[in-house]
């Protein structure tokens, strides 16, 4: 359960629900498309814990999987700290007509000696 200023967000297995105001009118809300089977998840989040998705224990699909739930975290401090809805763009890491959220997916300058070129 994450709670904000104007209300809370509940997250499932299946997915999430939002709730605003001291009467909890119902937000957005998000099914997952596919569900994760318990044995997948369990597996996930070993090879999370152990450092290393896709080392040889999980497909590439649920190394993705892990991958965009490290990202939802990121993408939602850029919009708690822009203070505004962010769109993402499809199969990009840019938000759409936001440069400034955009900046802000990645951190300049980088310190040496972690130089990305």
């Amino acid at each position: 359960m994450f709670f904000g200023g104007k209300g809370y967000m509940v997250v499932e297995d299946s997915g999430f629900k939002t709730f605003f105001g001291d009467k909890r009118e119902p937000g957005e809300a998000m099914k997952m498309a596919e569900p994760a089977q318990d044995e997948d998840m369990r597996q996930s989040l070993i090879s999370w814990r152990l450092g290393a998705p896709g080392g040889g224990r999980t497909s590439s699909r649920k190394s993705k999987r892990l991958l965009l739930s490290a990202d939802l975290i990121h993408m939602a401090n850029i919009g708690y700290r822009t203070g505004r809805k962010l769109v993402l763009e499809s199969g990009s890491t840019r938000f759409m007509e936001d440069g400034e959220a955009s900046r802000l997916l990645t951190r300049h300058p980088y310190r040496a000696p972690y130089v990305v070129s």
